[in-house]
């Protein structure tokens, strides 16, 4: 029946310094695996510099269950994590990572060289007036037609930069909560 779909992520885990710091990660790891999670960022959760139908992801790694730091060979051995070269579904092979490219946010915004941007007494942003001195790419942080326009600035770029990369559609996410 429907109860048996299988969403392209479980639910969305925080991490913090590497460490799944939500509840009840080992009951999610023994029910999904090492599966990324995703989870939509709308409403009262949206805040202020978050954007419109923005989405959370989590990739739990080798020992997702101590910080950075702290992660040990046995860990690792005993929480594999879903990170592996060629994804095969299984509960520790669920994820590949590679880099497709990077925008800078000093190229995104216009700032050539952040030093000399600062040493000028320029700012980026004023959390008191919502406007930069000196560069006006982050006015209006809280203006959605503004966070719409800087996303659609970084992903001309990102295409500008890289023209061959595939173009990738959002995937599903599962529903908030989903369990």
């Amino acid at each position: 029946g429907s109860g048996d779909l299988h969403p392209n992520f479980m639910p969305f885990i925080a991490f913090d310094y590497g460490s799944c710091s939500g509840p009840g990660c080992p009951q999610l790891w023994a029910k999904w695996g090492y599966n990324p999670g995703c989870q939509y960022v709308a409403g009262n959760q949206s805040g202020p510099y978050r954007y419109a139908a923005g989405v959370w992801y989590s990739f739990p790694g080798a020992c997702p269950s101590m910080r950075w730091s702290e992660k040990t060979p046995e860990c690792r051995r005993a929480e594999p994590g879903g990170r592996c070269p060629q994804p095969t579904g299984e509960r520790d092979c669920a994820w590949h990572l590679e880099h497709a490219g990077e925008v800078s946010i000093d190229e995104l915004s216009g700032i050539g060289n952040y030093s000399e941007f600062c040493d000028a007494g320029l700012r980026e942003y004023s959390m008191h007036t919502d406007r930069g001195e000196g560069l006006g790419f982050w006015d209006g942080a809280r203006d959605a037609a503004r966070c719409a326009r800087r996303l659609a600035l970084a992903a001309e770029l990102f295409e500008r930069k890289y023209p061959d990369a595939p173009a990738l559609s959002e995937p599903f996410c599962a529903l908030p909560g989903y369990r």
